[in-house]
């Protein structure tokens, strides 16, 4: 018997809901927002990646700089025909600032024969004609071992136009902290240069030294383009053709460095009206944009050998030139500092629980360091002025530096206790590095009126400062902080 399928109304597949539509979107919108997380995420790596290859080149670059252009040669830092602010003190004792300091700004390195306010030194000093003399007059024996650390940054003071130490009232030191109330240990390294920034005479820029600043401490690759609109170019491809409206450019290429300044600036050469206009010196030098500049922060390996020298090249994007007044919000109180060069009271070493190290050799004082902290840093400013940009990848460095040799000794010379094993951290030092992890800032409860940030470096400490029993600091350390420093690069000198 055959069955027959019930007859009725053939329903169709089924339509998608509104919820099902409402899910779709909210999916399709989550895969769009994570996919349109990536572009910055990439943006950011690519400019890191960026960052590593110039401060790559521009560490590489400049050891032949140093070596092929004779930068760090001592003669040029004691012949006060090249550098007279080291020899034109207020009297006529110069010194070699590789391994002396005067006691005070303006000062003179020997103290006068004083022996209490004798600048910092190691080795003997002078001409290098002045060993006895430095050890009978000021009855101190020469420290042995590395020279004191320097900034050896000739682009900086080009760029100030002026020249060092010239009484100007400031002596714009490398990691000067004195600013900020400390009254030892905080004087900042001294930041040095070579090369004249004026004549003998003082009527201008020496062009020839000023060609050489340029070219050695900027990044090569950074060189100015032509703009399609500027119509005052000369024909810098064909060198012999004179100065001269005649000569200009009017429509130089866009994607060709033109070697030059920027446009003439005399209204006879802008407007073809010919003429002889008064040409700057400066304008046949190379234009750059100073987006990554390297300076070196170092020290001679050896007091007595004026042939190798250690330390960091330490590379800067975007490097400011000048100085910056900060301004405290609360209390109206200023300091004026080098440009991006925020300077912080610093506790290297941070902790509680004090190990005993021994003794200060100045006034018997118990001593010692903070137990497994070998990586945090206390970083303190006073409040109300503004929170410093501390970031992870970024870069610190500990310019703690006693400029008066007699309190040096006093303040960092420890009775070393056998059973610790513990030694005396330099009075003078540069130490480099790289932030791992950074608190945000807030106001200290231990240390009144500061604000603070703990941060964790990515290597060990190579000198921590020395606490009382109770954790507070014995004497001054101060830490540098610059946001335009993305690269710091370890390099030995050996001068031939």
């Amino acid at each position: 018997m055959i069955k027959r399928r019930a007859s009725g109304p053939q329903t169709g597949p089924s339509g998608i809901t509104l919820t099902e539509i409402l899910i779709s979107i909210m999916i399709l919108a989550i895969g769009l927002v994570s996919l349109a997380t990536l572009f910055p995420i990439g943006l950011l790596r690519l400019r890191e990646a960026q960052r590593s290859s110039r401060a790559a080149i521009l560490s590489e670059s400049t050891a032949a700089d140093v070596l092929g252009r004779g930068l760090l040669d001592k003669s040029t830092f004691i012949d006060p025909t090249i550098s007279p602010w080291y020899s034109n003190l207020n009297v006529a004792n110069s010194y070699d600032p590789w391994i002396q300091d005067t006691p005070a700004p303006f000062g003179d390195w020997t103290g006068d024969g004083d022996a209490t306010v004798v600048g910092a030194y190691r080795g003997y000093g002078g001409m290098g004609a002045m060993g006895p003399n430095q050890v009978t007059v000021n009855s101190l024996t020469p420290v042995y071992g590395q020279g004191l650390p320097v900034a050896y940054d000739p682009l900086w003071w080009y760029k100030q136009g002026t020249q060092p130490y010239s009484g100007n009232g400031f002596e714009a030191r490398f990691g000067d902290g004195t600013g900020l109330g400390l009254t030892t240990s905080a004087y900042g390294l001294q930041r040095l240069t070579n090369i004249p920034a004026f004549a003998a005479d003082g009527t201008g820029p020496v062009p020839y030294r000023a060609n050489e600043i340029l070219s050695a401490f900027v990044s090569p690759e950074d060189i100015l383009w032509q703009d399609a609109k500027n119509t005052s170019y000369l024909d810098f491809f064909n060198p012999t053709l004179a100065l001269a409206s005649a000569n200009l450019v009017v429509s130089p290429s866009p994607v060709i460095p033109d070697l030059s300044t920027a446009a003439l600036a005399q209204t006879d050469i802008v407007l073809g009206l010919g003429g002889t206009p008064d040409v700057p010196a400066a304008y046949a030098a190379l234009t750059n944009d100073w987006r990554y500049t390297w300076m070196f922060v170092g020290q001679r390996a050896d007091a007595f050998n004026d042939k190798v020298f250690t330390g960091n090249v330490v590379i800067f994007e975007n490097r400011p030139f000048g100085f910056e007044t900060l301004v405290n919000q609360n209390t109206g109180d200023t300091i004026t500092q080098v440009a991006g060069e925020r300077v912080l009271q610093a506790i290297f070493g941070y902790g509680t629980n004090v190990m005993a190290a021994g003794t200060m050799a100045g006034d018997g004082t118990a001593v010692g360091y903070a137990v497994g902290s070998d990586n945090a840093v206390l970083l303190l400013w006073p409040a109300g002025f503004p929170d410093p940009e501390i970031r992870p990848g970024g870069w610190i460095a500990d310019v703690t530096y006693e400029r008066n040799e007699s309190v040096g000794r006093n303040n960092f010379l420890i009775d070393v206790d056998p059973t610790s094993k513990a030694g005396s951290p330099p009075a003078q030092r540069c130490h480099w590095y790289q932030v791992r992890r950074a608190s945000p800032p807030a106001d200290s409860a231990t240390f009144a009126g500061m604000r603070y940030t703990l941060i964790q470096t990515t290597q060990k400490l190579q000198a921590k400062t020395l606490l009382q029993a109770d954790g507070t600091p014995y004497h001054n350390n101060v830490a540098l902080v610059s946001p335009h420093v993305i690269g710091v690069v370890p390099k030995t000198f050996a001068i031939p």
